[in-house]
């Protein structure tokens, strides 16, 4: 999961990327915000998207509606020096901040 936020000079605007795995793409633009990735960061606070699907089961079509963890403070892949700087585990300045 990332959020990215750029500025276009030409269009005077900011333009905002975000990527989820396991959420979908609708259901990330109309509920998430780059705000909303802040506030992960700076307040460890989870947010839940609500996803609507159509599922065929035993060949009966029918609406299905999911719940997904889109945002998720929690990260065990990566050494945090704080909130915002991390170093992969095995980088040689790890063991400067243990």
């Amino acid at each position: 999961m990332y959020a990215l936020e750029s500025y276009d000079p030409e269009a005077k605007q900011y333009t905002y990327t975000q990527k989820i795995k396991g959420v979908g793409k609708r259901a990330a633009a109309k509920e998430l915000t780059f705000t909303d990735f802040i506030k992960t960061l700076e307040t460890n606070v989870q947010k839940y998207v609500t996803m609507y699907n159509i599922q065929s089961m035993r060949h009966r079509v029918s609406t299905v509606s999911l719940v997904k963890k889109a945002t998720d403070p929690f990260e065990d892949k990566r050494f945090w020096i704080d909130s915002v700087r991390s170093l992969a585990y095995g980088h040689k300045d790890c063991c400067f901040y243990e």
